[in-house]
Protein backbone atom coordinates (compact mmCIF):
# COMPACT_ATOMS: atom_id res chain seq x y z
CA UNK A 1 0.00 0.00 0.00
CA UNK A 2 1.50 3.54 -0.54
CA UNK A 3 1.80 6.11 1.50
CA UNK A 4 0.29 8.93 1.44
CA UNK A 5 2.70 11.33 1.64
CA UNK A 6 3.48 10.05 -1.79
CA UNK A 7 0.88 10.52 -3.21
CA UNK A 8 0.76 13.68 -4.22
CA UNK A 9 3.96 13.90 -5.55
CA UNK A 10 2.80 10.55 -7.66
CA UNK A 11 0.17 12.45 -9.24
CA UNK A 12 2.14 15.43 -10.23
CA UNK A 13 4.35 13.45 -11.63
CA UNK A 14 1.60 11.75 -13.64
CA UNK A 15 -0.08 15.13 -14.99
CA UNK A 16 3.56 16.66 -15.66
CA UNK A 17 4.58 13.24 -17.60
CA UNK A 18 0.72 13.36 -19.36
CA UNK A 19 1.19 17.16 -20.28
CA UNK A 20 4.72 16.47 -21.75
CA UNK A 21 3.35 13.67 -23.79
CA UNK A 22 0.63 15.13 -25.44
CA UNK A 23 2.32 18.23 -26.05
CA UNK A 24 4.84 15.80 -28.02
CA UNK A 25 2.14 14.31 -30.50
CA UNK A 26 1.86 14.82 -33.76
CA UNK A 27 -1.13 17.16 -34.82
CA UNK A 28 -3.46 15.84 -37.37
CA UNK A 29 -4.65 17.62 -39.87
CA UNK A 30 -8.03 19.09 -40.11
CA UNK A 31 -10.97 16.84 -41.62
CA UNK A 32 -13.61 18.66 -42.15
CA UNK A 33 -16.63 16.60 -43.61
CA UNK A 34 -19.05 17.87 -46.34
CA UNK A 35 -22.59 16.69 -46.74
CA UNK A 36 -24.16 16.58 -49.98
CA UNK A 37 -27.67 16.00 -51.91
CA UNK A 38 -26.72 14.71 -55.19
CA UNK A 39 -29.53 14.17 -58.23
CA UNK A 40 -28.85 11.70 -60.35
CA UNK A 41 -31.29 10.35 -63.24
CA UNK A 42 -31.42 6.28 -63.06
CA UNK A 43 -33.64 4.48 -65.35
CA UNK A 44 -35.47 7.86 -66.33
CA UNK A 45 -36.64 7.91 -62.90
CA UNK A 46 -34.74 11.11 -60.98
CA UNK A 47 -32.70 10.21 -57.40
CA UNK A 48 -31.70 11.97 -54.43
CA UNK A 49 -29.03 10.78 -52.39
CA UNK A 50 -27.01 12.21 -49.83
CA UNK A 51 -23.26 11.93 -49.59
CA UNK A 52 -21.04 12.72 -47.60
CA UNK A 53 -17.50 13.63 -48.59
CA UNK A 54 -14.11 14.46 -46.92
CA UNK A 55 -12.46 17.68 -48.00
CA UNK A 56 -9.29 18.53 -47.23
CA UNK A 57 -8.47 22.15 -46.39
CA UNK A 58 -6.00 23.68 -48.92
CA UNK A 59 -2.51 25.07 -47.07
CA UNK A 60 -1.62 28.57 -47.00
CA UNK A 61 0.86 29.42 -49.33
CA UNK A 62 4.12 30.04 -48.28
CA UNK A 63 4.67 33.84 -48.21
CA UNK A 64 7.87 36.05 -48.22
CA UNK A 65 9.17 37.77 -45.09
CA UNK A 66 9.20 41.22 -46.46
CA UNK A 67 12.81 42.95 -45.89
CA UNK A 68 13.62 45.42 -43.18
CA UNK A 69 14.49 49.39 -43.65
CA UNK A 70 17.48 49.80 -41.98
CA UNK A 71 16.93 52.13 -38.72
CA UNK A 72 17.88 55.75 -39.40
CA UNK A 73 20.25 57.14 -37.04
CA UNK A 74 18.81 59.40 -34.32
CA UNK A 75 20.14 61.99 -31.96
CA UNK A 76 17.53 62.19 -29.16
CA UNK A 77 17.56 59.79 -26.34
CA UNK A 78 14.50 58.93 -24.69
CA UNK A 79 14.28 57.60 -21.42
CA UNK A 80 11.02 55.68 -20.17
CA UNK A 81 11.25 55.81 -15.97
CA UNK A 82 9.31 55.54 -13.22
CA UNK A 83 10.40 58.68 -11.33
CA UNK A 84 11.58 62.17 -12.70
CA UNK A 85 15.14 62.85 -11.91
CA UNK A 86 15.39 65.73 -9.30
CA UNK A 87 18.49 67.03 -10.87
CA UNK A 88 21.41 66.75 -13.48
CA UNK A 89 24.27 67.65 -11.49
CA UNK A 90 26.21 64.84 -9.90
CA UNK A 91 26.88 66.63 -6.37
CA UNK A 92 23.01 67.77 -6.03
CA UNK A 93 21.06 64.61 -6.12
CA UNK A 94 21.02 61.59 -4.89
CA UNK A 95 18.31 59.98 -6.67
CA UNK A 96 18.07 56.82 -8.40
CA UNK A 97 16.63 58.49 -11.67
CA UNK A 98 19.02 61.26 -11.69
CA UNK A 99 21.96 58.76 -11.94
CA UNK A 100 20.52 56.43 -14.54
CA UNK A 101 20.12 59.75 -16.75
CA UNK A 102 23.92 61.57 -15.46
CA UNK A 103 25.32 58.05 -16.16
CA UNK A 104 23.99 57.96 -19.97
CA UNK A 105 24.53 61.44 -20.49
CA UNK A 106 27.97 62.05 -19.09
CA UNK A 107 30.52 58.94 -19.16
CA UNK A 108 32.84 58.18 -15.65
CA UNK A 109 36.37 58.87 -16.51
CA UNK A 110 37.09 55.02 -15.22
CA UNK A 111 35.37 51.88 -14.79
CA UNK A 112 35.56 48.56 -13.36
CA UNK A 113 35.23 45.08 -15.79
CA UNK A 114 34.51 42.09 -14.66
CA UNK A 115 37.92 41.21 -13.16
CA UNK A 116 37.58 44.43 -10.66
CA UNK A 117 40.45 45.90 -13.12
CA UNK A 118 39.84 49.91 -13.98
CA UNK A 119 39.11 50.50 -17.21
CA UNK A 120 39.55 53.99 -18.53
CA UNK A 121 36.07 55.07 -20.28
CA UNK A 122 35.51 59.00 -20.48
CA UNK A 123 39.77 59.64 -20.47
CA UNK A 124 42.51 58.85 -22.24
CA UNK A 125 43.87 56.25 -19.38
CA UNK A 126 43.28 55.70 -15.31
CA UNK A 127 45.58 57.66 -13.50
CA UNK A 128 47.94 55.74 -11.35
CA UNK A 129 51.01 56.74 -9.46
CA UNK A 130 53.21 54.65 -12.08
CA UNK A 131 52.21 56.53 -14.91
CA UNK A 132 52.19 60.03 -13.17
CA UNK A 133 48.46 60.69 -13.31
CA UNK A 134 48.12 60.89 -9.90
CA UNK A 135 50.78 61.71 -7.38
CA UNK A 136 50.97 62.28 -3.37
CA UNK A 137 52.13 65.94 -2.87
CA UNK A 138 52.16 68.04 0.13
CA UNK A 139 53.71 67.75 3.80
CA UNK A 140 52.31 66.76 7.19
CA UNK A 141 48.68 67.52 7.54
CA UNK A 142 48.31 68.84 4.08
CA UNK A 143 49.32 65.44 2.31
CA UNK A 144 47.38 64.34 -0.10
CA UNK A 145 46.82 62.47 -3.63
CA UNK A 146 46.58 64.73 -6.53
CA UNK A 147 44.92 62.76 -9.69
CA UNK A 148 45.00 64.81 -13.12
CA UNK A 149 42.29 63.28 -15.53
CA UNK A 150 42.92 63.60 -19.04
CA UNK A 151 40.05 63.47 -20.65
CA UNK A 152 39.18 62.01 -24.07
CA UNK A 153 38.70 64.74 -26.80
CA UNK A 154 37.78 61.88 -29.53
CA UNK A 155 34.37 60.99 -27.75
CA UNK A 156 34.90 57.67 -27.89
CA UNK A 157 34.07 55.67 -24.25
CA UNK A 158 30.46 57.17 -25.37
CA UNK A 159 28.44 54.91 -27.00
CA UNK A 160 24.45 55.50 -27.22
CA UNK A 161 22.00 52.31 -28.31
CA UNK A 162 19.15 52.25 -29.87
Amino acid sequence: MMHKRYVVPYLSLIVVLSMLLSACAQAQPERIIETVVVKEVVAGTPVERVVEKVVTPTPLPPTSIPATAQPEPVDTVVFGMQQEPDSLHYDLTTMSASFFVLYAIFPRCALQDEKAEWVPMGCEEVPTIENGGAKIVGEGDDRHLEVTYKIRKDGAGQTAHR
